[in-house]
């Protein structure tokens, strides 16, 4: 099931969630998260921005679309936010970690 976030303060909402389980279980994105999240505001299609739930909760799943390219960004549990195309089962297009630069994170959403 998916929930729309069709506000910024949905979207605040969700990442605050994202940040605060990061700090206690995925160490090695907490400090990448705010990039990440801050390149969906800017290059995400009106209307398209949605998270998985399971059950009443969000996930760490984020999906929206890039100039009608349909894409996710999910954990990976090796310690990357991957952003991935399609969707959650999609092929890895970039895979991030916090020693990735603003420029890297910003390139690989220009080229989506």
């Amino acid at each position: 099931m998916a929930q729309q976030l069709d506000t910024l303060a949905e979207l605040q909402n969700y990442a605050r969630r994202v940040v605060d389980r990061a700090a206690h279980h995925a160490a090695a994105v907490e400090d990448i998260l705010d990039r990440l999240l801050a390149q969906v505001i800017l290059h995400h299609d009106p209307g398209t921005v949605e998270c998985r739930t399971y059950g009443p909760q969000p996930s760490n799943v984020l999906r929206f679309s890039v100039r009608g390219h349909r894409v996710a960004l999910a954990y990976n549990h090796q310690g990357q936010v991957e952003i991935r195309d399609g969707g959650e089962r999609g092929r890895v297009l970039a895979a991030f970690s916090n020693s990735d630069t603003r420029q890297r994170v910003a390139g690989e959403f220009e080229r989506l």
